[in-house]
């Protein structure tokens, strides 16, 4: 099992796999072939219901904490953006 995370733009979002609600932020669970996609809230939901199987919660709660830095420093990075001249 793995994850992988990233952000789409505003119009090109996707429902999660676990509850159907419009998201952006993407989890992505790699497990035996398949893949779920599943929203922040949801990935949390699905940790305090212990899920993830023999992942220690320490790792887990790690792993949203390099997303939440992530999104905060791609947020920086996007109202930065420039045009080229």
């Amino acid at each position: 099992m793995y994850f992988n995370f990233y952000t789409l733009d505003k119009n090109e979002g996707i429902c999660c796999d676990h509850c159907g609600t419009y998201i952006r932020n993407v989890v992505e669970i790699h497990v035996d072939g398949f893949i779920y996609k599943v929203g922040l809230d949801c990935f949390r939901n699905l940790q305090k219901e212990n899920k993830f199987g023999n992942i220690p919660n320490r790792v887990l709660n790690q792993y949203l904490k390099s997303i939440k830095e992530y999104n905060i420093g791609f947020e920086i990075w996007k109202s930065c953006e420039t045009l080229e001249q």
